[in-house]
């Protein structure tokens, strides 16, 4: 079966954000936007896959040769960051909300 990673899209959904956390996009009460998330394990890379753009591409290849991904596990990912990066990449404008 196909496993995706954490949903690229729910870190920037704003009902996402503010329940979960994510890309902050609401000012606390003194005006920051601090980014919250929970914790992960490992190297400390979430794995995260878009839904959008690559996770139906991705499937659409298992599709394409069935009888190679019979009975086996696939972690769909399009990428892996850690937190620091994420926040990074963020303050710099590089991610297209």
């Amino acid at each position: 079966g196909a496993f995706p990673g954490w949903y690229f899209e729910n870190y920037v959904t704003p009902e996402y954000a503010q329940a979960f956390g994510g890309f902050p996009m609401f000012p606390d009460n003194e005006g920051y936007l601090t980014w919250h998330a929970p914790l992960v394990g490992g190297e400390g890379k979430v794995q995260t896959v878009s839904i959008e753009d690559d996770f139906g591409e991705m499937v659409h290849g298992m599709f394409l040769n069935p009888l190679k991904w019979k009975n086996k596990t696939i972690q769909c990912v399009s990428d892996a960051f850690t937190y620091e990066d994420m926040v990074k990449t963020f303050t710099e404008g590089r991610f297209l909300i």
